[in-house]
């Protein structure tokens, strides 16, 4: 039997992602990567993987996988329940599990993406240096074609320590597992850094953007979040594309603002107000269908410190759960 873990069920979607497709985007292709690279951060973490390996992203509930051998996963995300072999687990930790064992996410209540690591990560062929599924470039995942995982589907990873010798669980601080929390329906402020397009929206324009609340788009996907509510007017004047950034806040001609996400194209036309901090984006991606939006704006080195205030806060969150 090979070292795998077997798909039995997929929820409402079930993709493979690693960090992401970089260094391409010159030739139309997207990064991609976790959607919350915060929370795949965290599943890798806590089965000693130092970055993000290959892993599972999952829509929603209902996904259920089963070993194939013995081996060390972590479910983190937007599942509050995780059950062993129908028996419920707390989320956001490390199981070992042994041939047999079937895992399944059972709720998944705050927030819309949940992430299954294990120890070593996947082993799933590369393609143009990356795995992750990008189905809209038909790029990677475990047939290389940008096709989401099916039932059935066998994903081996790397071999890993016998169960005769398991690994102490480790489990995510409070704190990591509250700071990627977005509750249905929940209120979110994004953070915008403003770009030099800005100068062509109207004061009453850009008044009206940070004044207004906006809704999460039940139409909002991995390429991007579509928001809903009051529009604002768009610059009245033609423009040259270029290129996109995570995060970019685009204001098409209705009015409405869409924020690009990791499956976004890599070059667009639209005006764009500035981009949403990466930390932001991240809990932009848990939130579901009906959650109220509303923007604040942020200089850069605000940004800049607040980015990395965080990335030190998860360090040292990352060096508790290795010191006990």
């Amino acid at each position: 039997m090979i070292d795998a873990v077997e798909i039995i069920a997929t929820g409402l979607q079930s993709i493979l992602v690693d960090a992401g497709r970089r260094g391409y985007q010159h030739l139309g292709i997207t990064t991609g990567g976790p959607a919350d690279r915060r929370s795949c951060q965290w599943a890798n973490w806590l089965c000693d993987n130092q970055n993000i390996a290959p892993s599972i992203e999952v829509i929603g509930c209902g996904f259920s996988l089963k070993s194939l051998s013995d081996c060390q996963v972590a479910v983190t995300g937007g599942t509050t329940e995780v059950c062993i072999n129908g028996q419920q687990q707390p989320s956001w930790r490390s199981f070992q599990l042994h041939s047999g064992d079937i895992v399944t996410i059972k709720k998944a209540v705050n927030g819309l993406r949940s992430y299954v690591a294990v120890h070593k990560g996947f082993d799933v062929a590369e393609i143009f240096g990356s795995c992750t599924t990008v189905i809209r470039d038909r790029l990677g995942g475990l047939t290389k074609d940008g096709q989401a995982l099916q039932q059935g589907d066998r994903i081996a990873f790397y071999s890993q320590t016998p169960a005769t010798d398991p690994k102490t669980p480790k489990i995510a601080p409070l704190a990591a597992q509250r700071s990627v929390k977005v509750a249905v329906n929940s209120e979110l402020t994004l953070r915008l850094v403003e770009g030099y397009q800005v100068n062509d929206f109207t004061p009453v324009a850009l008044r009206q953007f940070y004044l207004h609340q906006y809704i999460v788009s039940p139409d909002s996907s991995r390429m991007a979040c579509k928001l809903t509510g009051n529009p604002i007017a768009a610059p009245n004047q033609p423009m040259l594309s270029e290129g996109i950034t995570r995060g970019a806040v685009q204001i098409p001609q209705q009015g409405l603002p869409i924020i690009m996400l990791d499956d976004r194209q890599t070059v667009g036309g639209y005006f764009k107000l500035g981009s949403v901090l990466s930390i932001d984006c991240d809990l932009l991606s848990q939130a579901t269908p009906g959650c109220k939006v509303t923007f604040s704006a942020v200089d850069i080195q605000t940004a800049h410190n607040l980015v990395n205030l965080a990335e030190i806060k998860h360090a040292n969150l990352f060096t508790q759960i290795h010191s006990n």
